[in-house]
C-alpha cells in the first residue's frame, strides 16, 4: 500500500516501511536496496536514518504519490476492513 497513511510498520506489510514524510503525517513507502534501487513511479531509492531504518523508495522533490498507469491521475486502491 505506497503512500497509504499509517502509523506503524505493521500496516505497511513486509515490504513496506511507516515512515515520516514532508507533510509532517506518517506514510507507507516501499523497502528498497541501495544497491539495485528499483522503486515504482517517481520513488527513489534512499538511506536516511531520519526517514526509516532500513533503505526506502521515497518521494523527492513531490509528492507522494503513484500514477501506475500514466494517465496522470492517480487512484488509490480501495482500502480493506479491518476487525
Amino acid at each position: 500500500p505506497v503512500c497509504l497513511p499509517c502509523t506503524r510498520n505493521e500496516d505497511c506489510g513486509n515490504d513496506g516501511a511507516c515512515v515520516a514524510v514532508a507533510t509532517g503525517s506518517r506514510a507507507c513507502l516501499p523497502r528498497c536496496n541501495p544497491d539495485v534501487p528499483v522503486c515504482p513511479g517517481r520513488l527513489r531509492c534512499v538511506r536516511d536514518v531520519a526517514l526509516a531504518d532500513t533503505a526506502v523508495c521515497a518521494p523527492v522533490g513531490g509528492p507522494c504519490c503513484i500514477d501506475a498507469d500514466g494517465d496522470g491521475r492517480v487512484r488509490l486502491p480501495p482500502r480493506t476492513a479491518t476487525r
